[in-house]
Parts: structure tokens; C-alpha cells; sequence
């Protein structure tokens, strides 16, 4: 989601999670929200989120190389 407004898109992602979960589809086990990442999983875990990626937390922002590299 925009980094400004974040809390918006995790809560809508947290509610249709939890209205699909609810319709109980045969075959289907719906029990994993992954959302958030390094600079928004605080927000993303108090939403529900159960699954965080936090690579440039811990491994610092990417170095991109030139093409061809």
C-alpha cells in the first residue's frame, strides 16, 4: 500500500481475509495474511497480518547493478 496511507489498505486487506474465511469453502484452508514489510509491518501485524517480509530490515536496502552485470 502508499506508505502515507497504509492503515486504510491493511484494514480493508484484514476484513475481506476474514470474509472470505468465513464462507467456510470446502477444500480451502485460508489461515495465512501476509502483508507488510520492512517499513510498515508494525502496522501490518496490528491488522491481522501473520506473515511479514522484512529483507531490507535485515539485509539493508538493494544495490541495484548496471544491465548487463
Amino acid at each position: 500500500p502508499p506508505i502515507e496511507n497504509s492503515e486504510r489498505y491493511f484494514e480493508m486487506a484484514y476484513k475481506l481475509y476474514n470474509d472470505i474465511k468465513s464462507e467456510k469453502i470446502p477444500n480451502t484452508c485460508l489461515d495465512v495474511l501476509s502483508m507488510g514489510m520492512s517499513l510498515d509491518y508494525i502496522e501490518a501485524i496490528k491488522h491481522g497480518s501473520n506473515i511479514v517480509r522484512i529483507g531490507s530490515g535485515i539485509f539493508g536496502a538493494r544495490k541495484y547493478r548496471e544491465e548487463g552485470c
